[in-house]
């Protein structure tokens, strides 16, 4: 037990495994269901598996060099593909046509979801996405028996 109550922002266990989110844009077109985990800007982890994708990919988000305007945006959104299809996106449904509003879920790749994200029109959809998932109540489940224990001793002593 610690000297210090801290509460959870978020349920762990469904940050990590993800919870699905429905796009529609303003005209109700549907983009279809999407698997997400908690993105927490906040911790170290974030941050140190950030800079090892940036490695693997080969990306250089520093803005140095010789390259130009368009040139360094070409990466910053290369990097932020990257970085949402391999830590946040786990899971899609996406529709076959506009009127299939319950598509089946195809398997998932990072090497898909980079491509996909890639194509004209997906903006809208990563922007609606990555505000779901830096968003810690859309993480929050029901308190476990445990959970409400340790509350009550805390708030006991």
């Amino acid at each position: 037990m610690s000297k210090f109550f801290i509460p959870k922002r978020y349920d762990e266990n469904m940050a990590e495994a993800g919870v699905w989110f429905e796009v529609f844009d303003e005209n109700d077109n549907f983009y279809g269901s999407f698997k997400l985990r908690f993105l927490d800007n906040t911790t170290n982890k974030t941050h140190l598996e950030a800079k090892r994708l940036m490695r693997k990919y080969k990306i250089d988000a520093t803005g140095k060099g010789k390259r130009s305007d368009a040139e360094k945006a070409a990466e910053a959104n290369k990097f932020a593909r990257v970085i949402f299809c391999e830590m946040i996106l786990c899971g899609w449904k996406l529709p076959k046509d506009a009127n299939d509003l319950n598509p089946k879920e195809s398997e998932y790749t990072v090497e898909d979801g980079i491509e996909y994200f890639e194509q004209a029109g997906t903006e809208h959809v990563m922007v609606t996405l990555n505000h779901f998932a830096e968003d810690p109540t859309n993480f929050i489940g029901t308190p476990t028996a445990d959970a409400k224990a340790e509350v009550e001793d805390t708030v006991k002593n």
